[in-house]
């Protein structure tokens, strides 16, 4: 298996070729499903921008 990088919500390592990038409010994410997406959606209208750790 090919590393590419990390879910930015669950943080499972996600190959190149299935990595799901996006970009919320001008900033550039990678998630590894669409339950991610969703997930990380519904918690950045709740708790904003402190869902994602530096």
């Amino acid at each position: 298996m090919k590393s590419g990088r990390f879910c930015d919500l669950c943080r499972k390592e996600i190959p190149i070729n299935n990595m799901i990038p996006m970009e919320i409010k001008g900033e550039n994410y990678v998630f590894d499903s669409y339950d991610c997406i969703r997930i990380f959606h519904n918690l950045n209208a709740v708790y904003g921008n402190i869902v994602i750790g530096e």
